[in-house]
């Protein structure tokens, strides 16, 4: 959480539905996968119907989610998701204690999804597992156009010029 999910959900959509207009929301072309679920909005058949490939956004771990598919895992400096989280968790989840309170909570993994470090450990750990691309947040927006290209081919997708353009340009 809070490190580029939602950027890269754009990007890797922006690659796979080169032909389609932009959707009226990401979600509906791309779902949160473990949200989707847990509050009922989609079904697991509902999301096997969406059209191939399917892109779906997740803040799960690795061994929580479904085998089969290729998993684009974002990571960020710990600092900037710190501070990130602690203003989502100010805004959108009625936190009202301090910045020290809340680093406390973040170190001690009592935040949304546990421990950040274990979070992003596990993640590291699968990426020999073929099937687990890790992109760094800031390699993102410093570098988009290869970041765009290395996921277009972890996933191996054809991607040709135009659809690669269209995503660094969106």
């Amino acid at each position: 959480p809070r490190s580029g999910t939602t950027l890269t959900q754009w990007l890797v959509y922006l690659l796979s539905h080169d032909d389609h207009a932009l959707p009226e929301h990401l979600t509906k072309a791309s779902p949160w996968f473990e949200r989707s679920l847990a509050i009922g909005e989609l079904s697991a058949k509902d999301l096997e119907g969406y059209e191939s490939p399917r892109v779906f956004k997740s803040h799960l771990p690795r061994e929580w989610l479904p085998d089969g598919a290729r998993y684009v895992y974002v990571e960020r400096n710990v600092q900037d998701v710190l501070v990130s989280y602690f203003h989502f968790y100010r805004s959108y989840l009625g936190f009202e204690g301090s910045f020290e309170e809340f680093y406390r909570r973040f170190m001690d993994g009592r935040v949304q999804y546990g421990s950040w470090f274990e979070h992003v450990e596990g993640w590291r750990a699968r990426q020999g597992d073929g099937n687990v691309l890790v992109v760094r947040y800031e390699e993102l927006l410093s570098d988009r156009r290869a970041q765009i290209e290395r996921i277009g081919r972890f996933l191996a997708w054809d991607c040709d010029e135009r659809s690669v353009e269209r995503a660094v340009a969106e």
